[in-house]
Parts: structure tokens; C-alpha cells; sequence
């Protein structure tokens, strides 16, 4: 098994070779690791502690942020090396302020883990959610080196669990701790021997708090809402807007939408722009918008503090495959509305939002349309939808202090 291990590696590297000739994101994954090791030689020169946190891509990255900046605020004396894999990970986070370093990690590979092991080496590492390198865990066990998962969940079909990944198992029983996500996810561990585990959550919950704890007011948003009702979209795809454009058209004229599409690239914004008395962002002036009843936001990192204006959300990804982050609206406490896919069944947020009464799953316009009806005109069913979905985030919060408090010992 180790040497179809190694095999499906080289495959990969060469999938990537050539296809980093006609995409850029092959090309920034071949690419960003030219020199890797020998920029990592040149920038850690430090006497600190060095803790070494890895994350996939930016979905990983945001379940380890809290973790990150609760180090920083418990002033912990360390250096923190952030590495990722994906080119796209790294792209959005490489001047990322709160850590020493940020590096792309070589591919896995005895020498690569070796070499990049012995340059850093850590104090601590972390891997979030299921970064499952083989050489790399294999050399941090042979140094005794300290290596705990957090965030990790892990469902029955995960290769871990079948024959291919029964050469795994030694390495992953070396761990020195699991923080997971649910219940099912311990239980699998414990079905291969695996006993050192805690359930405490998701930090993407500690996460959402705080942002909303320091959400500042957008003026431009409010003079364009002008105390109207809201809906806001967040994230949304060009998938994801043919299935929900009927309920918007059904209801601008008794409503205002804020759109926060996925993509802001010129021919992304395009379809939004084809709504009806729409405007962009970057054209909105203070002042009379009352001809104006949707509102498409095309610039980056807005969205989380623009779901404090919305009476409900509607978050967008599953018709495009990929449902985005719930909480980001739930903890605002109002009803969320998302789009059903097969997809949603791993994101156990989006289960646990319907499951609480805060979270609502359409399969089309007309579902979402009556959906929506039935909770906007029974002011008790929205109060109990909205109260629910902020109890349902604030009901998961603590995985952070948690597990910093535990980084704290091995330091």
C-alpha cells in the first residue's frame, strides 16, 4: 500500500507538470514550490519556540485563524510558521500579519519531510481538519516531535478506514492529540484504536463571534437601505442566481437585497448586474436610492459585516456545489436560507443550523418563495427562527480556548 502511496504522489506531480502549462493554478502550485526550503532557511532564524500550523487551502486556513489569534493574544512567545498547499490558499494569505512566515509545504516525499522537518524544526504542529501527509507525520514521530489535529471530522467512507488506508493507521495512532468536530468523528477514530481525542467543535464558530463582536457600520449600505426590510446573498454563484432570481424579481419591490456575488471579476457580475433597479457598490452615493432595490457588492471582505443589515440571509454555493459559511449569517441571529445539494450533506453546520430551527434548505424558487412567506408573515415563527440561529452559533463556541490552552502546555 505504501508503494501505491508513493506512486499516486508522482502521478499527481506529474498531472500537475502538465497541466501547469494551460492553468494558472497548476502553474502557481508547480511554480510556488521552486526554492521552497532554502527560503524556508533564510527566514526562520529565531531562538523562539516554533509552532508549525498547516492548513490545505483557505477553507482550512479559517478553522485555524482563531486558533492563530488566540495565540497572539495570549501573547505566547513563539514563531508561527503558516504553510499550505493549494495555490489558492497561499495566493490569499501569504502577507497574512499574525504569523512569522507563510510557505508553501513540498510535496510529500521521505526526503521533502526530512529536509523540511529538520530547517524548522518545530516545537509544535499543527494540521487542521484532515491534512494526512504520511512522510511528513512518519519524520515528526521518528523526532518525537508533538503533532495535534484540530477541527478534524471524518465520515465512514474516508480512506483512512479502508484497505488502502490500513498502512496509515500506525502514523495516525502517533498522534498526540485529535481535536474533532462531532461525536461520529470520534467514534471512528476509536474503531481503529484510536482513544486520544477531544469533541469540542469548530473554531469557525469562535471565529464568526468575533468578527460580528467588531463589525463596524457601512454608511453607504444604510443610506442605500433607508430602513427598509433586507435580504442579504451572500456568496453567490451565476448557479446559484438562476435558481433564486424569480423569488428576488417576486419580492424588490417589497424588499431590498444586498448581493455579495462569489466571483467580482467583470463577466461574474455581469448576470447581477441584469437585475432590475440594481446598482454596484462602487457607483453608490449617499442620497436619495429609492429607485435603486438591489444592491451587487463587487469588492472582497465585506460580506461578513453586511449580514448585520439583513432581517434574513440567503447564503449561496450549493447550486454551484460547495455550500459557503452559514454562521457567517446565523450569528447575527436571523433566519438563513441555502440551497439544497448532495454536497451539504458533509457541512455539518448547514445540518445542524435546519436541525435547530434557524436554517432553511429550498430545491427551488417556489420552495424558497413559500419557505420564506410562511416565516415573514408570523412574526412568532420569524422570532423563533432568528432566536434559534443565534443560539445554534453562540451553542458552539469554546473550541479556541480549548485548544489554545493546551497548545500553552506543550510550550
Amino acid at each position: 500500500m505504501l508503494f501505491l502511496y508513493r506512486l499516486s504522489l508522482a502521478g499527481y506531480r506529474g498531472v500537475v507538470w502538465i497541466f501547469s502549462f494551460i492553468n494558472t493554478k497548476a502553474k502557481h502550485f508547480r511554480e510556488g514550490r521552486k526554492g521552497v526550503l532554502k527560503q524556508l532557511e533564510q527566514s526562520i532564524k529565531t531562538d523562539k519556540k516554533i509552532i508549525w500550523i498547516h492548513a490545505a487551502s483557505v477553507g482550512e486556513f479559517e478553522q485555524g485563524r482563531p486558533l492563530i489569534e488566540s495565540i497572539r493574544k495570549e501573547k505566547i512567545d513563539c514563531f508561527i510558521l503558516l504553510t499550505f498547499y493549494s495555490p489558492s490558499g497561499y495566493q490569499l494569505r501569504k502577507n497574512y500579519d499574525q504569523v512569522d512566515h507563510v510557505s508553501y509545504l513540498p510535496m510529500d516525499s521521505p526526503g521533502n519531510a526530512r529536509k523540511f522537518i529538520s530547517i524548522v524544526d518545530p516545537t509544535l504542529v499543527v494540521f487542521i481538519k484532515y491534512e494526512f501527509w504520511y512522510y511528513y507525520m512518519k519524520v515528526l514521530q521518528d523526532r518525537g516531535i508533538p503533532t495535534i489535529f484540530i477541527s478534524c471530522i471524518l465520515r465512514e467512507k474516508h480512506f483512512l478506514f479502508g484497505p488502502f488506508g490500513r498502512f496509515y493507521q500506525k502514523v495516525l495512532k502517533g498522534i498526540d492529540h485529535y481535536y474533532v468536530q462531532d461525536e461520529l468523528t470520534g467514534k471512528q477514530l476509536a474503531g481503529i484504536g484510536i482513544d486520544q481525542y477531544t469533541v469540542c467543535g469548530d473554531t469557525r464558530f469562535d471565529r464568526v463571534v468575533e468578527i460580528a463582536a467588531h463589525a463596524g457600520a457601512v454608511p453607504l449600505v444604510e443610506s442605500f437601505i433607508n430602513k427598509e426590510e433586507v435580504v442579504v446573498i451572500g456568496s453567490a454563484w451565476d448557479s446559484d442566481l438562476e435558481v433564486i432570481k424569480p423569488f428576488i424579481l417576486e419580492y424588490a419591490d417589497q424588499l431590498k437585497f444586498i448581493i455579495a456575488p462569489h466571483n467580482i471579476e467583470e463577466h461574474h457580475l455581469e448576470p447581477f448586474d441584469r437585475l432590475p433597479h440594481s446598482i454596484r457598490y462602487s457607483q453608490l452615493t449617499k442620497g436619495d436610492n429609492s429607485d435603486h432595490r438591489i444592491l451587487i457588492i463587487d469588492n472582497i471582505g465585506m460580506l461578513s459585516r453586511l449580514y448585520r443589515y439583513g432581517r434574513f440571509a440567503l447564503v449561496g454555493g450549493a447550486f454551484n456545489g460547495t455550500l459557503h459559511n452559514v454562521l457567517e449569517a446565523a450569528v447575527y441571529g436571523i433566519p438563513v436560507f441555502f440551497g439544497q445539494h448532495e454536497n451539504n450533506r458533509k457541512f455539518l453546520e448547514a445540518k445542524g443550523l435546519i436541525q435547530s430551527g434557524g436554517g432553511f434548505s429550498f430545491a427551488d424558487a417556489e420552495e424558497l418563495t413559500t419557505m420564506f412567506t410562511s416565516i415573514r408573515g408570523n412574526e412568532s415563527k420569524y422570532q423563533q427562527a432568528a432566536n434559534a440561529a443565534g443560539d445554534f452559533v453562540k451553542g458552539g463556541t469554546g473550541a479556541t480556548a480549548l485548544i489554545t490552552q493546551k497548545v500553552k502546555k506543550y510550550l
